[in-house]
């Protein structure tokens, strides 16, 4: 027998509760002193005081409880329901970590708003190349790093189990012509040797292995930091397209020169080019 002080220590509830819990008839003591009115409670109470608070910790009212405990909730409900309120508790969290790094861009932004971001930009000339790759909406911008990280998987995944190797550095590509937030078009792509063209079977009409024609004119520039930080080199190559008589022709590519993303993570340094295909203002 456990006074009901030391079994709100073992239980991590406090004492209130615990009276609660007895008037409601959810978890009554295993005997009350007529004498004192002290309550105790038993060790094989514990488990049932444990369901209690999983169960209210996943947003269930006391009634529902109570009809769950009626019921007999086995442990290994309950484990899958704690599971999946965890998943939906992580996924939040990354969630609101991604809004996070949009507001602090913003603030950024209005920092310098009046600023002209230096960055070395170039004109180059970009060779037709073979790809694999996939192409899907991403829900929302905040979900890009994930999404993407998890397409890459799948591009490799296939490479992997038909024993192909790609060639050159990733890159994603950006189909769209304004900024979106919601159902963002993006397709990521490795380079692949011509000779591989025909012998690569796709799982799915998501993916596309295809020849993308060469650019004359693309401008570009290296980001060296984190990929959170990329809008500070694309704000710059919009800027100095715009600034020096050209426009914008066709999907920005975000080069990863460090490697593959899912291999340098969102947490390192890395290095980026940014490419813009470009052509002269009013020249079709």
């Amino acid at each position: 027998m456990f006074k009901i002080g030391d079994f709100s220590q073992l239980g991590r509830v406090t004492v209130r509760t615990l009276r609660h819990y007895d008037e409601l008839g959810l978890l009554t003591p295993a005997k009350i002193d007529e004498a004192s009115g002290y309550r105790f409670y038993t060790l094989e109470q514990l488990p049932k005081l444990n369901r209690i608070v999983a169960l209210k910790d996943l947003g269930f009212s006391l009634a529902e409880i109570q009809r769950f405990l009626s019921e007999e909730v086995s442990a290994d409900d309950l484990r899958e329901m704690l599971e999946r309120k965890q998943r939906e508790v992580s996924l939040r969290l990354e969630e609101e970590r991604r809004r996070l790094e949009q507001l602090e861009a913003r603030l950024q932004m209005i920092e310098h708003e009046n600023d002209v971001p230096h960055y070395d930009i170039t004109l180059k000339r970009l060779p037709a190349m073979t790809v694999f790759s996939k192409r899907h909406f991403v829900p929302h911008i905040s979900q890009m790093e994930r999404f993407c990280t998890l397409f890459y998987e799948e591009l490799y995944a296939v490479l992997h189990a038909q024993r192909l190797t790609p060639v050159g550095n990733e890159f994603i590509l950006f189909h769209m012509s304004e900024y979106v937030e919601e159902n963002v078009d993006v397709e990521v792509a490795v380079v692949l040797e011509s000779r591989d063209y025909e012998r690569l079977e796709l799982p799915d009409d998501t993916f596309s292995v295809r020849r993308l024609p060469s650019h004359p004119r693309v401008a570009s520039v290296l980001h060296h930091g984190y990929y959170h930080e990329g809008y500070l080199p694309g704000r710059a190559l919009s800027l100095w397209v715009g600034m020096n008589g050209y426009e914008s022709r066709g999907a920005v590519r975000e080069v990863h020169l460090s490697g593959p993303v899912i291999e340098t993570g969102k947490d390192k340094p890395v290095v980026v080019e940014y490419q813009i295909p470009v052509t002269p203002h009013g020249l079709d």
